[in-house]
């Protein structure tokens, strides 16, 4: 059973960028209305600069409002003035289709300056009205504050293009055709942590890559899957990649990359002509024919493997032997034996190695894809690289590889321009 693939990103919310966003969403107006009992009308304008701190799915505010209680008479019109600091808090989930559900409620508030309107040479005070218009009215204001959050973060408008970029196919055509596909098909999101962590959360995104040599990926259905939590903690993002390389292909390849090379022994040279490649009774099988002072075939047979410490292909169980009618060549062939056996390890390891630096710059390119440009900085580094294993199959190798790293996601609330 092959191991899971998945991209894990931390996100971060800087306090100051969180407390810009808040600053600039909410409305200055956050309630309007009349005491009818007394015929007071109350208006209620936030003023400064409103305070603001995050503990996980939550977010805490302190901000001031001016009050204004005003009363037209038939003398005159009469008004009041005052200002109180209140203290709310917004609660918000996730919902399936990526709609941000947020709920705030008034905790507590407090005068700073009780409002008092003159009559005359008389001065009343009005806290009781504008204290019960408060506790009346306490949904409607913070109704204003969450309507005001659903207007601005739109997850699923910000996610989409993402989203679709990382499921786009990427075709590489030097030194080799190349065809990568991440084939993601859920994404995730930590539970928020606490007040204490610098990460807020983290992006979780389960995939299975799928890498061809040659030959295309098929395109799967690309919209945004529902959103749902992940509860387990990893530390780096890991992805195995198994390349795909038909026999055709690696044919091809090797008979472009080794035709017309000269090798010499003795005073004898003969120049490779083929190369072809195949699997034999579970094994690599390489004919190499060559011509020049000597005609003939040398076959090589080999379970490769890679070596990450030295970087190069190890040919493990190998057996030579020479295809040639003449048995005065068959012999001297031998002693081409090592050199042959250079050539085609030598070749190997390049495509191997090509392959490897390859992956690199397109894992590169997809993650970059989830630095969503104006609401995003993204940070990664690719940390372990390594062919961990080439399965022989009947029809084509497969090249086992392992990619760990670690990423932070910053997220910028309030953009390039100021605007989410």
């Amino acid at each position: 059973m092959q191991e899971e693939s998945y991209i894990l990103l931390p996100v971060t919310i800087p306090q100051d960028d969180l407390e810009a966003f808040i600053n600039q969403s909410l409305p200055l107006d956050l309630y309007t209305g009349s005491e009818e009992e007394l015929g007071f009308d109350v208006e209620g304008t936030r003023k400064g600069k409103i305070e603001v701190r995050m503990e996980g799915h939550e977010i805490f505010y302190k901000l001031n409002l001016a009050v204004t209680v005003s009363k037209s008479t038939f003398l005159s019109d009469i008004e009041g003035k005052g200002s109180l600091e209140l203290e709310l808090k917004t609660s918000f989930t996730i919902t399936e289709n990526w709609e941000l559900d947020s709920q705030t409620v008034l905790e507590f508030y407090e005068w700073i300056e009780a409002p008092k309107v003159k009559i005359g040479i008389a001065t009343i005070p009005v806290k009781n009205i504008t204290d019960n218009f408060i506790k009346r009215n306490r949904e409607r204001i913070t109704a204003a504050i969450d309507k005001a959050i659903k207007e601005k973060v739109k997850l699923q408008e910000l996610l989409l293009p993402a989203w679709q970029k990382l499921n786009e196919p990427i075709d590489i055509k030097e030194p080799f055709e190349l065809h990568f596909l991440m084939q993601a098909d859920s994404i995730k999101l930590s539970p928020p942590l606490g007040k204490t962590a610098n990460i807020w959360s983290h992006i979780f995104l389960p995939v299975d890559p799928v890498l061809k040599v040659g030959k295309g990926v098929h395109i799967h259905e690309n919209k945004l899957p529902p959103f749902h939590y992940h509860y387990k903690r990893e530390d780096e993002f890991s992805l195995r990649i198994p390349a795909e390389l038909p026999y055709e292909i690696a044919t091809r390849l090797a008979t472009e990359n080794v035709r017309g090379k000269e090798l010499e022994v003795q005073g004898q040279t003969i120049y490779i002509e083929t190369i072809h490649v195949e699997q034999f009774e579970g094994k690599v099988s390489v004919d190499v024919s060559f011509s020049g002072s000597l005609k003939g075939v040398a076959n090589a047979t080999f379970l490769p493997a890679f070596s990450s410490e030295d970087n190069d292909l190890v040919l493990n169980e190998m057996t030579f032997k020479v295809k040639s009618k003449n048995v005065l060549a068959k012999g001297a062939i031998w002693l081409f034996k090592e050199r042959i056996i250079h050539t085609i390890r030598e070749n190997a390891t390049y495509f191997l190695n090509s392959l490897k630096k390859d992956i690199q710059n397109i894992i590169q390119r997809e993650l970059d894809a989830l630095a969503l440009p104006d609401i995003a900085d993204l940070d990664i580094n690719l940390d372990l690289f390594d062919i961990t294993q080439i399965d022989v199959l009947e029809d084509k190798l497969i090249i086992q590889t392992h990619l760990t790293g670690n990423g932070l996601l910053k997220l910028k609330l309030m953009g390039e321009v100021g605007e989410v």
